[in-house]
């Protein structure tokens, strides 16, 4: 059996009707990659499924030493999922799996912002504590830069929580399976980059008025609305920064 490695911040799922459940809530319309198979819990359940094509990305050499002794004909490839390239499938469309490392969770989470354009939805098991984030709507004390821009181009759903018994080791904290489905919304580069630059700058100083928080970023703040001025980014739809990204974009 495969040893958890603290660093690599390993919780292997232990649960195969969990699996079963994460695996079922994934579109067969599209290939799959799964991120971090670890011990294969999952990938039994995704193998059942019968996708067009399943693509498994593992960092650890210990559970890719597994994973080919127990299963047969894998496209494994062992590799940090941060530093792959996410052009899986010669930029068709594909959908994401996984139970993700809690360490870098939140870093996978922009890489597929990054590659909005070729994933068609994801399903993932997060810590509860991210995934109340991504999913928070405005006003929330937890609102934040992953809500506004997950919430953008993606349609959002939580499935289920889980307790950490069903895990191994377990987990500290509870976690969360929740999907994301692509929506239509299309943005240039240029308006993308200046939405990051706008979210962060807002939520960096998320205690202060949105246009203070602005003004340690900004020379000009001729993108904010008069009608904005007077409130923290935590009040603002993710649409409403959408709005002064494309603006400032005009520039």
């Amino acid at each position: 059996m495969v040893k958890a490695k603290k660093h690599l911040g390993q919780h292997f799922l232990n649960n195969q009707d969990l699996a079963s459940t994460i695996a079922n809530a994934v579109s067969r319309d599209y290939p799959v990659v799964e991120i971090g198979p670890g011990t294969g819990v999952l990938t039994k359940e995704l193998i059942k499924r019968e996708f067009p094509f399943l693509r498994l990305v593992e960092k650890d050499e210990e559970s890719c030493q597994f994973l080919r002794r127990n299963f047969k004909d894998l496209d494994l490839i062992q590799s940090d999922v941060l530093t792959e390239s996410w052009d899986f499938f010669s930029g068709d469309m594909y959908s994401m799996v996984g139970n993700l490392p809690y360490n870098i969770s939140s870093q996978i989470f922009f890489k597929v912002l990054e590659n909005r354009e070729t994933i068609k939805e994801c399903v993932f098991m997060i810590q509860l504590e991210v995934g109340e984030r991504i999913l928070s709507p405005p006003g929330s004390k937890v609102y934040g830069i992953l809500s506004v821009l997950i919430q953008l181009f993606f349609d959002t759903v939580k499935i289920r929580k889980v307790g950490p018994g069903n895990f191994n080791p377990p987990p500290k904290v509870d976690s969360i399976i929740i999907g994301l489905r692509r929506n239509d919304l299309v943005v240039s580069d240029k308006v993308f980059r200046n939405l990051l630059k706008i979210v962060k700058a807002s939520f960096g100083q998320r205690r202060k008025k949105i246009k203070n928080a602005l003004t340690s970023q900004f020379n000009d703040l001729f993108f904010l609305p008069t009608e904005f001025v007077s409130k923290r980014a935590e009040e603002l739809r993710p649409d409403d920064f959408l709005c002064m990204a494309k603006e400032y974009s005009r520039n």
